[in-house]
């Protein structure tokens, strides 16, 4: 690659000496270039986090709270896990001018120092949340959405992660409950991934 030996096998000359001279640098340089988007592409740390595929509007606890589920697939430790929960809908001005909104959700737990297996993160419908009083026909009607985003940093590379995951109208279930999805073995803690969707139909 780098051709150090070029000028045995030609007349010496300053042609000769300055093309090898190119011709070292090009190689190591691009020996180097190339070692560097290697180790930049297999080093970096990316999240393998699972949302359910639908997020539940019901009752815990005596009170109405929207709240969907994440796990960890790669069953290492995110640390300083933080979660926010956007709402987005149409809305149109006094002038009759519609946009697009964008709501804070406020979340029963936002912050996690460690976050190994799975969580269920939780919304209250109460009267200072931007769903209070807001039934199925009155989401479709405004286009409503819901933005999840999780950020993190990851305990093997100490590298910061993010994932991201939205749900539609059709993506909310009533009066659901999610099944327990962590299991004892061998006084051991386990993760069951598969189970991660389901719910119990009744509440």
């Amino acid at each position: 690659m780098s051709s150090v030996d070029y000028n045995r096998v030609a007349n010496p000359s300053w042609g000769t000496d300055v093309l090898m001279t190119i011709q070292a640098f090009l190689g190591l340089l691009t020996l180097a270039v190339i070692t560097g988007l290697f180790y930049a592409r297999f080093s970096r740390a990316t999240a393998r986090i699972i949302f359910s595929n639908k997020a539940i509007i019901a009752k815990h606890n005596g009170k109405l709270e929207l709240s969907f589920r994440i796990a960890n697939e790669r069953l290492n430790q995110i640390a300083e896990a933080h979660m926010s929960l956007h709402l987005t809908i149409n809305e149109a001005s006094l002038e009759g001018e519609h946009s697009r909104k964008f709501y804070d959700l406020k979340l029963e737990r936002e912050h996690s120092p460690l976050f190994a297996l799975s969580w269920t993160v939780r919304h209250p419908i109460d009267e200072k949340s931007p769903l209070f009083g807001m039934d199925e026909a009155k989401m479709r009607e405004a286009e409503m959405g819901i933005l999840a985003s999780v950020t993190g940093i990851d305990e093997t590379f100490s590298q910061p992660i993010i994932a991201r995951h939205a749900y539609a109208v059709e993506d909310i279930v009533y009066n659901k409950r999610f099944k327990d999805i962590i299991l004892w073995q061998d006084k051991k803690v386990h993760i069951d991934l598969k189970g991660i969707h389901d719910f119990h139909e009744g509440q």
